[in-house]
């Protein structure tokens, strides 16, 4: 997979994909694999499934996604 995609949808339109990944509205992808991702690190002493972004839709420099 190269990792690039071709879109006719707007820079800005598609922005506001990326921008709101995490949180309440999942991944793009295997959303089940994530889940097991944050139980495995809640049993190891992390933050697991405690989702939390300052913002649904917006993010900024700095800003935590989900884990």
């Amino acid at each position: 997979m190269s990792g690039e995609a071709v879109s006719a949808a707007p820079a800005d339109a598609l922005w506001r994909e990326v921008a709101a990944i995490g949180g309440e509205n999942g991944y793009y992808y295997l959303d089940g694999l994530w889940k097991a991702r944050g139980c495995v690190d809640e049993l190891t002493g992390g933050m697991g499934l405690r989702r939390g972004r300052r913002d649904p839709h917006e993010i900024e420099d700095g800003d935590a996604i989900d884990f």
